[in-house]
């Protein structure tokens, strides 16, 4: 039952005029809260009026009805061997300065690194809320780096609209326009890294030469406001998600070592993230939209050889097929279809030399669906059969 289960009345009081001068003090003091306070309020408040209020509008109304401490809460213990489920609990009962947020919206300041990052913390963790009404962050001065848990968030940036799923990790540069809002039952880490102090921490981030170093390089020259880097990562990978558990720990220690530690486990997750799934990366900038370049398509495209086809790798790059096919032949002077086939034979080759996989399982470990789709393709390719391909290498190569 919630708060507004139990007094329904109370959003029709009017404040009386004895309280003013307690809310005032608020105002100016510390005021904390949690995620799962804030989502029960808000929740209610929902039920009842049937209005989706901003985050700032929801804390403002909890801190008028006397439902923010005024003393720090009690900070939850995270460790990396909690399961997903054990984290998001932990998560959601994180306490945060709500104050900060308030006063920043009501008198209209922008959201910077003054007022949302704690002192002497240069990464620090924050969180995404479900079902706000559309508050727009237009105006962060630092990275946000969201990673999804568990379901899916509506992202909302510029003019554009796509759907971040579970594993996906999304970096936006200080001062785009953009929303991101979970769907129910979803969770969605989100880290932040001050701007002005990215070069001194993770500087040697942009030395190397890839689509990641050009996307932080372009960010830091704001040679353009908008950008945002789309990484499709394996939701059960296990690992990155134990170094944004340590992280958050980190996020909620306060001793000398916390922030420095916090720095390593970041670059720990952004490092490892790209080193594993670097070839999916998406680069969107607000002059030319979603710009993988082909050599990064092609390596998609040779990751995903077995079960491509066009319209899915279109659909992945949120390009037009007709678009990436031509995008595809200009590049690698051959069409999708060719690419793909080359790819499937060039690895049925090696198994039928270096392996004893009958015909039938080589052709399912390469993407055919048949043994004599397979065979009909392979003589195509090659002049000849999977069969007498193997027993020829094998006569000349004396196996």
């Amino acid at each position: 039952m919630t708060y507004f289960d139990q007094n329904p009345t109370l959003f029709y009081l009017k404040i009386d005029i004895s309280l003013l001068s307690r809310y005032i003090k608020r105002m100016s003091g510390f005021l904390f809260s949690t995620r799962r306070l804030v989502t029960e309020f808000h929740n209610g408040y929902i039920k009842m009026t049937r209005k989706r209020p901003i985050l700032p509008e929801i804390l403002t109304l909890m801190r008028d009805q006397g439902l923010l401490s005024e003393t720090p809460l009690p900070i939850p213990s995270i460790t990396m061997q909690m399961s997903d489920e054990e984290f998001q609990k932990a998560y959601e009962e994180i306490p945060f300065e709500a104050n900060r947020i308030i006063d920043g919206y009501l008198a209209g300041k922008p959201v910077t690194e003054a007022n949302i990052f704690p002192k002497d913390r240069d990464v620090f963790c924050v969180q995404h809320f479900h079902n706000f009404g559309e508050d727009r962050n237009t105006t962060d001065t630092f990275f946000s780096v969201t990673y999804v848990f568990r379901g899916k968030c509506d992202f909302h940036f510029q003019k554009t609209h796509r759907e971040l799923q579970e594993g996906d990790l999304c970096i936006i540069v200080p001062e785009s326009e953009y929303l991101i809002n979970p769907h129910t039952e979803t969770f969605a880490f989100e880290g932040i890294i001050r701007v002005s102090s990215f070069n001194l921490m993770f500087g040697e981030l942009i030395t190397v030469n890839s689509v990641f170093s050009e996307f932080f390089r372009i960010a830091l020259q704001k040679s353009h406001k908008d950008n945002y880097l789309l990484i499709h990562t394996d939701p059960e990978d296990s690992a990155l998600r134990n170094f944004l558990k340590a992280f958050t720990a980190e996020c909620t220690h306060d001793d000398t070592y916390a922030n420095t530690s916090a720095i390593s486990l970041m670059k720990l997750f952004l490092i490892n993230s790209f080193r594993k799934y670097g070839n999916s990366a998406i680069m969107f900038s607000q002059d030319s939209g979603l710009r993988p370049d082909a050599r990064t398509i092609l390596e998609y495209i040779q990751n995903n050889y077995k079960e491509i086809t066009l319209s899915k790798t279109a659909e992945y790059f949120h390009y037009n097929p007709s678009y990436i096919s031509r995008m595809i032949h200009i590049y690698a002077h051959r069409s999708f279809t060719e690419i793909v086939t080359d790819l499937k034979i060039s690895r049925a080759k090696e198994y039928l030399k270096q392996s004893n996989y009958r015909i039938s399982d080589i052709a399912a470990l390469v993407g055919y669906d048949s043994a004599d789709h397979f065979s009909r393709a392979f003589k195509k390719q090659t002049g000849i059969a999977p069969a007498f391909y193997r027993s020829r290498y094998r006569r000349e190569h004396r196996l």
